[in-house]
């Protein structure tokens, strides 16, 4: 912490606390103490996370030591730990993003693909927003309670899977592209759920399911829409149930994520005319203020990307505008801009669908004409194989009259050989009269 820390001072004063493995700080903690002279405010209040703390501690004692802003510098983790820390507090919360998902700071608009200096500047530049935070408390198996806040989601199922089975080291190198091998070692080992879900005390869903989803927010990396309805500042959350029965339900769980994703979608007319038709069983969406979830079997259960273990029950409330967040004005743009925006990838869209589509037929007709072009070879091989055969039987043909000749001709000449008194035996026997032959055979 910086010398002059413990004076108050009546300008506002800034605290930076951040996770040293994610992010360099040291870069961080010029450009945060650059931009609090550019602005106006105090010398600003540094405080780096431990082993032992992951950012809710040092929050606090940004609190105690006269901070009205705390900017969180690293992952979802060390956003959700500082949160908690400024919970119903009337201080603001900044976010300069240096984890995998980043998964609030994509939900309020903050920058997540450039520099943490830049992300820092939209901190001081932007402007206050009061956002609701979830509390789930869970049951172990041991009948142990727990507490946890999620300020995007949680849940149980092939998601909490997927997050337990992705390799730290490859998730720091690649960011939530590690996930993709989570993704498919969670697919291995996934199971179907025997759930009991209620909603608000009352209406009772007992079903069979992969995941279950608890969200404060819908919008997850890669610009997937997990739940289209979702709102940060609604007082409700919303709970999706993942049911797909074999090839055919996930076919039909990923062709309404991609759908409601699309940015044609995320307007009110595009949600109505787009997703309300692909409403199917494999993807249930549901929305309430507490959401029960009572499991058969002790369950993985993730909080904003981190696995916290098996679970058996869950208790999910919503804290409606427990939290005050710096987010970047006018974060999603005017409706004008907003318009060209969804034209303009609209328009990239198309235009990358279509050349999908010519490479997807090119390659089809390099296929197709390889594949005649081997038919014809077969062809032309048969009926050269055909022409060499009908050769060699016209061959057999003309040897044939030259045998004869050869046999009639050692005929002739075994006949000219036979003793002269037996050729004129046969002579004489060719010519006798036929009646005579008869008359011998009656005297006889």
């Amino acid at each position: 912490m910086s010398s002059d820390a413990a004076r108050p001072a009546s300008r506002p004063r800034a605290a930076l606390v951040a996770n040293p493995v994610k992010t360099d700080v040291e870069r961080l903690w010029a450009a945060m103490r650059s931009l609090s002279t550019a602005h106006g405010w105090a010398a600003p209040l540094r405080f780096d996370t431990t082993p032992d703390d992951a950012g809710r501690g040092r929050a606090a004692e940004a609190l105690a030591a006269g901070a009205s802003l705390v900017v969180a510098a690293g992952g979802d983790g060390t956003v959700r730990e500082v949160a908690e820390a400024l919970l119903d507090e009337d201080a603001e919360l900044g976010i300069v993003p240096a984890g995998t998902g980043n998964l609030l700071a994509r939900n309020l608009g903050i920058p997540v693909n450039g520099t943490p200096q830049a992300a820092l500047e939209a901190v001081f530049a932007g402007s206050s927003q009061l956002i609701d935070i979830g509390v789930a408390e869970v049951e172990r198996a041991s009948r142990i309670r727990e507490r946890f806040h999620f300020t995007v989601l949680c849940g149980v199922g092939i998601d909490a899977q997927m997050i337990a089975n992705t390799d730290a080291g490859l998730k720091r190198r690649v960011g939530w592209v590690a996930y993709v091998g989570g993704i498919a070692r969670a697919l291995g080992l996934s199971q179907n759920l025997s759930v009991r879900v209620r909603f608000d005390g009352r209406r009772t869903i007992s079903t069979h399911a992969n995941s279950v989803l608890i969200g404060n927010c819908g919008e997850l990396p890669g610009g997937v829409l997990l739940m289209p309805e979702a709102s940060i500042t609604d007082g409700l959350l919303d709970v999706a149930l993942l049911r797909p029965s074999g090839v055919l339900g996930w076919l039909q769980v990923w062709t309404r994520l991609l759908t409601q994703s699309d940015p044609l979608s995320r307007a009110a007319y595009g949600r109505k005319i787009l997703i309300r038709r692909r409403e199917t069983r494999a993807l249930r969406y549901e929305q309430s203020r507490v959401v029960d979830v009572r499991l058969k079997t002790p369950t993985e259960f993730e909080v904003d990307g981190d696995a916290v273990g098996e679970v058996v029950a869950i208790h999910a409330r919503v804290d409606d505008k427990a939290l005050r967040v710096r987010v970047p004005q006018s974060p999603r743009g005017s409706a004008a801009q907003q318009g060209a925006d969804v034209i303009s990838r609209t328009i990239a869209d198309v235009q990358g669908t279509l050349a999908d589509v010519h490479e997807t037929v090119a390659n089809r007709w390099q296929r197709r004409r390889a594949r005649w072009f081997r038919i014809l070879g077969r062809l032309r091989g048969a009926r050269r194989a055909a022409g060499r055969a009908r050769g060699a039987e016209v061959g057999a043909l003309e040897l044939e009259p030259a045998a004869l000749e050869e046999a009639a001709a050692e005929s002739g000449a075994a006949g000219a050989s036979r003793p002269a008194d037996e050729r004129a035996s046969d002579a004489a026997e060719r010519s006798r009269p036929s009646g005579s032959s008869r008359s011998e055979g009656a005297e006889r």
